[in-house]
């Protein structure tokens, strides 16, 4: 799966390679013509935060599940 990100997007861990997601996606926001100061970017690791967010990668398939919602404000 590396292969198809760019090396910027990849973390040496303790000799373990790690795809760091944020970054490809806040790169696509910039992309479409987001403003950086409208892209909010959480430091939350769900592998790491145990006692707060699910993780497939920590706890196999007896992980809970998560879900994204993204919107825009009305005027």
């Amino acid at each position: 799966m590396a292969e198809l990100f760019d090396s910027k997007y990849m973390k040496n861990i303790d000799g373990k390679m790690h795809l760091d997601l944020s970054l490809p996606n806040y790169d696509i926001l910039l992309d479409f013509g987001i403003p950086a100061g409208q892209i909010e970017v959480s430091p939350l690791c769900s592998f790491e935060e145990n006692d707060l967010l699910h993780s497939y990668r920590r706890e196999g398939k007896i992980s809970g599940r998560a879900l994204g919602i993204i919107a825009m404000k009305g005027e």
